[in-house]
């Protein structure tokens, strides 16, 4: 299965969504389509599990920056998080990839949502710790946006093993300026 999961996500770095399917998987993990279908009913089954492990990999990576949005520190746990999303996206390559075919596939669209919806969910309890009068509805829309947002600018700011930071500089910045007025001075 690992083997699978590796010939996949080194496919989707080097030629993107277009021309995945399972048989050119199988033939790049070495192994025979048969022995694909008893992991992976089909490439979108494939994806899924690429995603879930990045989405598992990245809540790890954020769990300590998440955590310190409570404190008085707040603002460089927020540039510590955009730095680690941001080395995330180049040590892991193929995750942006896996991402975009997941915008693309109506049975994995939900589940980026998903992910999205817990990364936030996660945020707000901490914003909500520095700032109790929000209420968890405020406080799960206003991260809602700040996720969205920053998935959405990483995602272009970290390409082909690069991370333009000046954009990376600019999130920070545009995400600093939005919670502040929630997190306080």
């Amino acid at each position: 299965m690992e083997r699978i999961l590796a010939a996949a996500d080194e496919y989707l770095v080097a030629h993107g969504v277009t021309g995945f399917t399972t048989n050119v998987v199988a033939d790049r993990a070495g192994v025979n389509i048969a022995t694909l279908y008893s992991y992976f009913p089909d490439k979108v089954a494939i994806l899924r599990e690429l995603l879930e492990r990045a989405d598992e990999e990245r809540s790890e990576a954020l769990s300590e920056c998440l955590d310190e949005l409570a404190d008085e520190g707040w603002r460089e746990a927020l540039s510590d998080g955009i730095d680690t999303m941001a080395r995330y996206r180049v040590t892991h390559p193929g995750t942006p990839v896996v991402r975009q075919a997941a915008l693309m596939s109506p049975q994995l669209r939900e589940l980026d949502r998903e992910t999205h919806r817990r990364l936030a969910a996660r945020m707000a309890a901490r914003i909500r710790q520095r700032n109790p009068d929000l209420t968890a509805r405020e406080a799960d829309r206003i991260c809602q946006v700040a996720v969205v947002s920053s998935m959405s600018v990483l995602d272009d700011a970290c390409d082909n093993g690069r991370v333009d930071r000046r954009k990376v500089a600019e999130l920070k910045e545009m995400m600093t300026g939005y919670l502040a007025p929630y997190l306080g001075a």
